[in-house]
């Protein structure tokens, strides 16, 4: 049973990295692909290492949770999975709202979806956002009856805008502000990138478009709040976008196969994730400023682009894991 709440955070870990497993497996995606898209998402700073530490921090984990159930009923077409999912999710945070465009663009567009009618389809996204703003609406009214301070205020939301056209601003801090919303996703977004260059032809997939719109609205969120009001919270905040991101990375992945015989490209992505996965919190060593944590991150992004560069190459047509290649 659960005795404390260092092995409720390790537990609670556990259920996003099951789900991104599950959900690389039925997008088909290379074994030796699927390892490394892995160890980016597990190695990130932000992803499991900070819930260790706090393990409190339960509602960022039961979004993340919750997101992962969604978008695993997304992949395989299954509505039960997607709507659990997207309740789950709410529960946790408020992000799962900004996270809807993805959605309808997934139920619209998305492999699993299209040989069922558009007027089923815009029936689910339309009780999907019923119900995700609904449970949102209710969870602030209950709010309010311990606070008199609503739990999502649109002026902060949007409160970056004001900032940027006001007398505070300040060229450095917003520079930081970006960084830190965006550094955490960049080893993935740069791998994908990447990989989608080296397969070119026939990447891009509804599936594909859904998951990165997803995680760009679960990254707008921070981003578009005054600096001044985040306290450095940024990259966490940002970085529960990591799993449909991963997601994205996958739908480009699976057109590739990373080859094992080359020394010379596995240790550049060994060390390309080494470096992109050192922080002066969460490990022995670390740059203990952005600019330099900046700088760190992408030398090794680069090694991850050399390093897939000389691993990749297209994926023949065939099977994997018993299932016929998307």
């Amino acid at each position: 049973g659960i005795r404390d709440v260092a092995v409720t955070g390790v537990q609670t870990c556990a259920l996003p990295i099951f789900l991104a497993l599950r959900i690389l497996h039925e997008l088909s995606v290379p074994t030796h692909s699927a390892f490394f898209l892995m160890a980016l998402f597990l190695t990130n700073p932000y992803v499991i290492r900070y819930y260790l530490i706090a393990p409190t921090m339960l509602a960022d984990l039961l979004f993340v949770t919750g997101l992962g159930f969604a978008i695993l009923g997304l992949v395989r077409g299954k509505p039960s999975a997607l709507f659990t999912g997207a309740l789950i999710a709410t529960l946790g945070r408020q992000s799962m709202i900004l996270a809807l465009p993805g959605i309808w663009i997934w139920l619209a567009f998305g492999s699993a979806w299209r040989p069922k009618k558009l007027q089923t389809r815009a029936g689910m996204a339309l009780l999907l956002s019923v119900l995700v703003i609904a449970t949102y609406h209710l969870l602030g009214a209950i709010a309010l009856r311990f606070s008199s301070v609503p739990s999502f205020q649109s002026s902060l939301f949007f409160s970056v805008f004001p900032w940027l056209l006001g007398p505070d601003f300040q060229s450095r801090i917003f520079g930081e502000h970006l960084l830190r919303c965006l550094l955490p996703e960049l080893p993935l977004f740069s791998a994908a990138m990447v990989a989608a260059w080296i397969g070119r032809s026939k990447v891009w997939s509804a599936d594909l478009s859904g998951a990165l719109l997803i995680a760009l609205g679960i990254i707008a969120q921070p981003l578009l709040v005054n600096p001044l009001f985040m306290e450095q919270n940024q990259s966490r905040q940002s970085a529960i976008a990591m799993l449909p991101l991963m997601v994205a990375a996958g739908a480009v992945f699976r057109t590739l196969q990373l080859e094992t015989h080359s020394f010379l490209g596995g240790g550049l992505l060994a060390i390309g994730t080494i470096l992109t996965s050192t922080h002066h919190l969460y490990t022995i060593w670390g740059p203990s400023n952005v600019m330099a944590y900046t700088a760190q991150v992408l030398t090794g992004c680069i090694f991850l682009a050399l390093g897939i560069a000389l691993q990749a190459r297209k994926k023949s047509a065939g099977t994997f894991n018993g299932k016929k290649a998307p």
